[in-house]
């Protein structure tokens, strides 16, 4: 018979989420925040083919995305935003718990509420990091799957690690290598523990078996990623270790992350602002996590004994890798990041205070398991649920504005109808282009959405669209590597220079301009200089110019012009019609006949194949993720160009492909399969499990 208590946990931490959300659980539009920008149409077919590109993105968020997109068909986007922000912290607590509980329930409890509620879940949910958030809501689960590995071994331990670790990756590579990490610490504390040569062995074979399941799992990202010419981390520079470091907000660096503060972006409204005695909460966190450790083996056991060991050493290691470059573990934190990619992942050090975090929620859990014990013992037992009421509380105290819609913080705003007009006025054209976004910001203030945000166009707008992928960070621009980025860098520096911006940026295959009447966007009024560009539709919101001169994704170009960089198109410009022509670097050194200008009629198969309907001569292309890597005709690489434009000369081509999507394909076939076989595997260990239990000889 199942207690009643087994319902308690999931009912508290649900309402502890309800109690999070506020008032917000009843309104409708969506919430922004830095990194958090939710459209009103998911749509992943760019992320299904690979089209982002590993400079700029790593699909490991793939099932998800395609799971909220289908969703999306019965549900709209606000709902399913809200239910995601429901889970975060419904699962961060419940997960949690999970962990502790099965050494104490009120244990559990305070370390569901402790680990839900603190610095760090707050700071990264205002700053829109909500897959980092389920990635760390999850992590304790697979801890606790990763002791059921170590102490039972088996095929369904194996299997259920595995799916556990997957899981979080399918939000979050970061908390992926944090956890990771915690369970490497669990494996060398358990198995030191037991000096026992067979028992390492078997958690050897049993942890090679996991990591075997979860490779070929994640193929599905991994063979992309691991073939790519470039990956987001390759780009990264010591220059953004210390800029991304975490910051000595409070005190000094060391209490700083001790407390669970040091996120590097400055502008949040912490409770070490409000209230006064903050930092003797953080100090009682400090002291339940030694009363833990110390007591721990007590309470849980011999067994308990090396995992408490594990994780006060994670605690300990976090704290000295969150500090980053300020403080005096600099040269080793530095030493790491330029030689070790991996850790590299990490120039936001202040992410490995979720690993504090769960040490805290944990051990400190631990520690008032010993103490309402030591309550329940003595002649004080009548104040012990006084003094556990007062424990579980400490949480929402040292962190109360995560309370009620995060002290009104988590409000909701819709797109301004001008926003949907605009989006009306583009769908109209049944034409193949792309519309520029401008002002030219990744992040950028809206003044609809209430503050700075990462720049919602691309995902709004039906049409593709193309904005800026800067960062604009301190000395930091940018670290994107795709080459329009490049290219319309180039073009804005020179706007001085420029009066026919339309025939510049149509190799981009830009038929329409959107200047967003935010920020600094008088900066752009250069657009009404130009000879090619005319305005056409405005609102509040948007002034839209049309480009006048040849637009096309696919043409038969009338020149082609050889350049060494982009200051040779703004040279030949004065003298030949961009829009007409083909643009090709010098390494090429064929001779190729030209031919005239001509249209190509062609149909779109889908996002990654265009069929050509005509005779052609020389073909120009503009790939719709404006990087000619991987795009061929009929087999046919491109010439050499400045990779925002393919150039081809094969006369007889017809198709056009992006060849490098079928190394996606065969990635996400070899996925399928092994999360195929690995949940048969487990659910046929869970009907042998039963099936034993049901033959086994019953006792009165």
């Amino acid at each position: 018979m199942i207690q009643k208590w087994c319902y308690l946990p999931p009912i508290t931490f649900a309402a502890l989420s309800l109690l999070i959300l506020g008032a917000s659980i009843t309104s409708t539009g969506y919430f922004f925040a830095l990194d958090w920008t939710f459209p009103p149409t998911l749509n992943v077919a760019n992320d299904l083919y690979g089209l982002r590109g590993y400079e700029e993105y790593i699909y490991a968020e793939l099932p998800f995305q395609l799971l909220l997109s289908g969703l999306n068909l019965i549900a709209p986007s606000w709902l399913l935003q809200k239910l995601v922000i429901f889970l975060i912290f419904f699962l961060t607590g419940l997960s949690a718990y999970r962990l502790t509980a099965r050494i104490s329930r009120e244990a559990g409890y305070f370390s569901g509420i402790l680990y839900t509620i603190n610095p760090f879940t707050y700071v990264r949910f205002l700053s829109g990091q909500w897959a980092n958030l389920l990635g760390y809501a999850l992590i304790p689960s697979a801890l606790l799957s990763f002791m059921h590995l170590l102490e039972k071994g088996g095929r369904r331990s194996v299997v259920s690690y595995a799916i556990w670790l997957s899981l979080i990756t399918v939000f979050s590579l970061h908390m992926t290598l944090l956890a990771s990490f915690a369970c490497l610490l669990l494996f060398l504390t358990h198995n030191l523990s037991h000096r026992n040569l067979p028992t390492l062995k078997q958690s050897l074979k049993h942890l090679t078996l996991a990591a075997l399941l979860y490779t070929a799992i994640n193929t599905y990202w991994l063979i992309p990623l691991l073939t790519a010419k470039d990956t987001v981390i390759t780009n990264f520079t010591t220059e953004d270790a210390y800029i991304f470091s975490a910051k000595p907000i409070v005190q000094n660096i060391y209490f700083t992350v001790a407390s669970m503060h040091g996120f590097w972006r400055e502008g949040y409204q912490y409770t070490f602002n409000t209230i006064e005695g903050w930092h003797y909460i953080a100090l009682i966190f400090i002291i339940l996590t030694i009363i833990g450790l110390y007591h721990g083996p007590k309470i849980g056991g011999e067994q308990e004994k090396a995992y408490i060991k594990g994780i006060a050493i994670c605690v300990i290691t976090s704290a000295v890798f969150a500090t980053g470059t300020s403080g005096i573990f600099k040269p080793l934190n530095l030493l790491l990041y330029e030689n070790l990619p991996l850790y590299r992942a990490f120039r936001d050090s202040h992410k490995f205070v979720a690993l504090i975090t769960l040490g805290y929620a944990h051990l400190g859990g631990i520690g008032v398991a010993a103490i309402t014990k030591h309550l329940k013992d003595s002649k004080l037992k009548k104040l012990h649920p006084i003094i556990l009421a007062a424990l579980l509380a400490l949480p929402l105290i040292y962190q109360f504005n995560m309370l009620l819609s995060f002290n009104g913080q988590l409000k909701t705003y819709d797109y301004p109808q001008p926003w949907y007009e605009a989006n009306k006025f583009l769908n109209s054209d049944k034409d193949d282009f792309n519309t520029l976004f401008l002002p030219w910001h990744n992040y950028m203030h809206f003044s609809w959405a209430g503050s700075n945000i990462a720049n919602p166009a691309k995902l709004f707008f039906n049409k593709p669209t193309i904005q800026a992928q800067n960062i604009e960070v301190g000395p930091i621009y940018t670290r994107s590597t795709n080459p329009a980025q490049r290219y319309i860098d180039f073009l804005l520096s020179k706007t001085q220079q420029i009066n026919n911006f339309g025939e510049l940026i149509s190799p981009l295959n830009v038929k329409y301009i959107l200047l967003a009447k935010e920020a600094d966007y008088l900066r752009y009024n250069f657009l009404y200089s130009q000879t090619d560009l005319k305005p056409i539709f405005e609102n509040e919101a948007f002034t839209i110019f049309i480009n006048e001169k040849y637009v096309g994704r696919i043409y038969q170009p009338e020149h082609l012009i050889v350049v060494n960089g982009y200051e040779d198109i703004l040279q030949a410009s004065k003298t030949i019609d961009i829009s007409r022509s083909a643009i090709i670097t010098s390494n090429t050194n064929l001779q190729i006949p030209e031919a005239p200008f001509k249209k190509i009629n062609y149909t779109t198969e889908n996002p990654i194949t265009y069929n050509i309907k005509e005779e052609h001569t020389v073909i120009a292309f503009t790939p719709p993720n404006l990087n000619s890597d991987g795009w061929v005709l009929d087999g046919t690489k491109s010439l050499e160009t400045l990779g925002f434009q393919a150039v081809y000369t094969n006369k007889h081509g017809r198709t056009i492909t992006y060849e490098r999507f079928n190394t996606y394909l065969t990635a996400y076939t070899t996925s399928t399969v092994a999360a195929l076989a690995a949940t048969y595997l487990a659910l046929r260990e869970k009907a042998n499990q039963a099936s034993q239990k049901a033959k086994a000889p019953q006792t009165n």
